[in-house]
């Protein structure tokens, strides 16, 4: 959106490092837990499971855009270039980008405390079977782990600069590179700070949050009902329309009824042809008699 092609390419690189370690570690810990895939049910899993916690722990630091870990070095550039680019740049866009990184780093670590380093909540039965995963497992996190942590130190953009050259930066604004780097690690390590104050504890504190805020709350947990605006000037209005217009009324009714209603034609103008067709030598003969009867009166009539 503001021409920084390369930058772009950066982050999906170093996001598909630490984004697989975090599918995969969650893959982990639900292989660990037995199946078991609600975070209010689980708790205490950092002693329990030490391989997919360090390696989990690493790719949320990297996501979260905590230095110097690869996710800090991509979005970085996607912040600075969001304020600074000739290309679209200003400081709302950057504004917009930072809140996202907020709210990125809380939200993490909020998974991070409330899954494996808060007091256990797993039900005893599954509390019972709990395991590290295999190495089929736990070696590729700890290989995504690493590039997590170091695949910042790829100069992708510069590699890319020849084919996707970095959009123009004005010279006014440079003296804003730095103060803004240290403002997104603030910012990082301030959705950090806010998870641990909210969930170090367990779940009891966000819970309380959510019934002092509950219009809010309940706003953000239904996501804005998107999904059922969308179902009701979409979904169901669509589905009416494929299932009486063009199933009932175009399939069945035109194509189905038009083709089944010439078979029955078909088959009933055989059945009465069927008739004539007895095998009787003596009524084929009279057919025959009758249709040289009918020829000569046609050529009497019309000379």
């Amino acid at each position: 959106g503001v021409g920084a092609y390369g930058v772009a390419i950066f982050h999906v690189v170093t996001h598909a490092f630490f984004k697989a370690c975090l599918f995969l570690g969650a893959g982990s810990v639900i292989h660990a837990l037995s199946g078991e895939q609600d975070i209010h049910k689980m708790g205490g899993l950092a002693k329990r499971i030490p391989v997919t916690f360090w390696t989990f722990a690493i790719a949320t630091v990297a996501i979260a855009g905590i230095p110097p870990l690869a996710g800090f070095w991509s979005k970085d550039e996607i912040l600075w270039f969001t304020f600074a680019s000739s290309a679209g740049g200003s400081p709302m866009l950057w504004a917009v980008m930072a809140a996202t990184a907020l709210m990125t780093a809380c939200y993490m670590f909020r998974l991070l405390w409330l899954v494996f380093l808060t007091p256990s909540r797993m039900e005893a039965k599954v509390e019972h079977h709990v395991h590290e995963s295999p190495l089929s497992m736990t070696g590729v996190l700890m290989v995504l782990a690493l590039l997590s942590a170091i695949g910042g130190f790829i100069k992708v953009p510069h590699f890319l600069e020849p084919l996707l050259p970095l959009p123009q930066v004005a010279a006014a604004l440079h003296h804003f590179e730095m103060p803004l780097l240290i403002l997104s690690v603030i910012i990082a390590v301030t959705g950090l700070a806010a998870a641990s104050f909210v969930y170090r504890g367990g779940p009891a504190k966000g819970e309380a949050i959510a019934k002092r805020f509950a219009g809010l709350h309940r706003l953000l947990a239904n996501k804005y009902w998107i999904d059922e605006i969308y179902e009701a000037l979409l979904g169901r209005p669509l589905s009416w329309l494929s299932d009486k217009v063009f199933l009932g009324f175009g399939d069945r009714f035109l194509l189905d009824g038009s083709l089944n209603g010439l078979a029955r034609l078909a088959q009933r103008t055989a059945g009465v042809f069927s008739r004539v067709q007895t095998g009787d030598l003596h009524l084929y003969a009279l057919f025959v008699l009758g249709g040289v009867v009918a020829a000569l009166a046609l050529s009497f009539l019309h000379g």
